[in-house]
This record gives structure tokens, sequence and C-alpha cells, in this order.
């Protein structure tokens, strides 16, 4: 959501996306916490790999031609339900230009 603000608001008005935060005072909670985007989830996961364990799904170095099915299971934990439909979903993975995805 913050970067599809970013490509409405901030890429219009000449902006980069970096000095797009500084300038909506964007404080990036992960910064400092291990496993938080610090590589350390990366490091886990060769890890992980050498061991012969859970492996993570890598982008491909070609484009995806073709259909391609893919399941995404969204969870709802007792301690913290979702507050997203499944259409909010839907549109953050499978749209596009308007998210990352």
């Amino acid at each position: 959501m913050l970067y599809a603000k970013y490509l409405e608001v901030g890429k219009p008005n000449g902006l980069s996306f970096k000095k797009y935060l500084k300038v909506i005072g964007f404080v990036n909670d992960a910064e400092g916490k291990r496993g938080k985007d610090d590589g350390w989830s990366s490091q886990l996961a060769s890890t992980e790999r050498r061991r012969g364990g859970a492996q993570r799904i890598e982008v491909p170095k070609q484009k995806v031609q073709g259909k391609l099915t893919v399941m995404v299971l969204l969870v709802d934990f007792a301690d913290k339900v979702g507050n997203r439909s499944v259409s909010d979903f839907e549109t953050m993975l499978f749209s596009k230009g308007r998210y990352l995805t």
C-alpha cells in the first residue's frame, strides 16, 4: 500500500521513493530487529537449504509465460484477526501495475 501511494502521489511530483518516505515521515519499525529485512532471514534460509530443510521460493530468472496457478492461504489468528477482505488480497497479490507483485 505504501508503494502504491508513492506511485499515486510521490512519483508524479518527481520524488524518488526514498525521498517520498522521508517527506511523509516514514519510520521503518523493522530497522534493527533481527529477522526484519536485515538479511538474517536470508542467512537462515541458506542454512536450512544446506541442511536439507525449508527452502524459499526464488524469483524466476526468465519471464513466466502461460497460465500460472497460485494458491494463497489467508489465516486469521485468535489473537490477531485480519481486517482485510479477500478482494483486498486479490488486488494486492494479482493486480497489474498497481502493487509490486
